[in-house]
């Protein structure tokens, strides 16, 4: 048997024998709009418009493998299925009522569909390889391929753009703390990643607003939020810092205090990357752009570098964490200065907060403009290689930039691993072709 996916395609795009139409029951049927596919709950597909008998209907349809898929699924009782107007099956076992007891047509297409047609989709996605078409790319054209590119980065976009969205109703609108709160999220980077969004829940960006004019006290608010200001430590820097957030803490009233520690990784990762240097840049960054947001939609790829670079304070010119012993002691200083964010970390800072941000902004501004740069800004970042885009490879794309690393991203992780062929341009070409 196949997946019900495939069902959906096939009355989506009308690849069945048409001529002669009758439900189950006997009666004619007239297609003549199939409706839209519905993505949320609901029938599987919206608005459409049928004649059955000497009757039109608009309404939804809704697709099973079988017609007792319609029991098993509960929609007897669900009076958000009593607005289907055609129950469109595979094979028709059972006659199926509405809500109110009212029957429902049905029409069965199990004599209707090409095996040829079943056949290129099966042969696809049961291919024993990552990417299912990757055997056959050579019969999708340019322009095709750099469609279905297009199309997923957007996807990619427009999903990111959902997690802004959330945190900006969060905050009431104000896009400066949306943009410091979402900038705080992938600051910890992969190792880090659950501590900096639970310090991100914590953080106030009224507060940190309020002490952005002084790096230090911006240093200690973070610290001391992050749990990483040891009371009993010899290390001067540290004591001077929560002495700071000791005095932060009451004049603010800050009860993440009392909140459970943050889970911070140390171990096996390299000493840039601890997450005492990462909030040491973020407060240096913070402390030269408190308006951080109007930064990232003013500037161009040079400045926005330029503010990921701002230096940190000179304690951290010398050291990854606070030292273990009496302050001076050799051992607790660092072989190389970390004075700013690395480079790689940038673009990776640039791809996943301020690129998204751009994209959000841009879409509740209506403006093309800012859309245009987002994208501009992903095409002048360099093509990301790791373990997933390397599995992409065999698509030719010339001159490959961060714009097409992460729309192999999302084309791998949300229809090649899944096999959801028949979601994406590529996929639906090859089980299509010669139809």
């Amino acid at each position: 048997m196949f997946p019900e996916e495939f069902l959906h395609f096939i009355w989506q795009f009308q690849y069945f024998d048409s001529s002669n139409l009758q439900t189950t029951d006997g009666q004619t049927i007239l297609i003549s709009k199939q409706g839209f596919l519905n993505t949320d709950a609901g029938p599987d597909f919206k608005e459409a418009r049928v004649r059955i008998g000497d009757m039109e209907w608009n309404g939804q349809v809704e697709i099973h493998l079988k017609s007792s898929d319609w029991h098993s699924h509960k929609h007897q009782f669900d009076k958000a299925y009593d607005s289907v107007i055609l129950h469109v099956v595979w094979e028709a076992d059972r006659e199926i009522l509405r809500t109110d007891g009212t029957y429902i047509p049905q029409l069965e297409l199990k004599d209707r569909v090409s095996l040829q047609l079943l056949t290129r989709y099966q042969g696809l996605i049961q291919q024993r390889v990552e990417v299912p078409c990757q055997t056959q790319i050579k019969n999708i054209d340019a322009l095709k391929r750099q469609s279905t590119i297009d199309r997923v980065l957007v996807e990619r976009l427009q999903r990111k753009t959902k997690d802004v969205e959330i945190l900006l109703k969060k905050y009431g609108g104000d896009w400066d703390a949306t943009a410091v709160h979402f900038l705080i999220r992938y600051f910890g980077f992969k190792k880090n990643e659950e501590g900096f969004q639970q310090l991100s829940k914590r953080v106030s960006y009224k507060v940190m607003k309020k002490l952005a004019f002084d790096k230090k006290d911006l240093e200690a608010y973070l610290l001391g939020l992050a749990g990483l200001l040891d009371v009993n430590s010899s290390d001067f820097y540290s004591k001077a810092l929560k002495e700071r957030f000791d005095y932060i803490n009451h004049k603010f009233q800050l009860i993440a205090t009392s909140l459970p520690p943050i889970p911070w990784k140390f171990m096996r990762m390299r000493p840039a990357n601890f997450p005492t240097i990462r909030l040491a840049q973020l407060a240096a960054i913070i402390h030269q752009s408190p308006r951080l947001f109007a930064v990232f939609v003013e500037s161009d790829l040079a400045r926005l570098r330029g503010v990921f670079k701002s230096k940190v304070s000179d304690y951290w010119s010398t050291h990854f964490q606070f030292a273990k012993d009496e302050p001076g002691v050799e051992k607790a200083k660092t072989s190389r200065p970390s004075a700013f964010v690395g480079s790689k970390s940038i673009d990776i800072l640039l791809i996943n907060c301020v690129v998204p941000l751009l994209f959000a902004y841009a879409k509740e501004q209506g403006s093309a403009e800012l859309e245009e740069k987002a994208l501009l800004l992903l095409n002048q970042l360099q093509f990301e290689e790791n373990t997933i885009t390397r599995k992409l490879s065999f698509l030719p794309v010339e001159k490959p930039t961060a714009y097409e690393s992460q729309a192999f991203l999302e084309l791998y992780q949300h229809y090649c691993q899944p096999r959801r062929c028949l979601s994406c341009q590529i996929g639906t070409h090859l089980i299509r072709q010669n139809h």
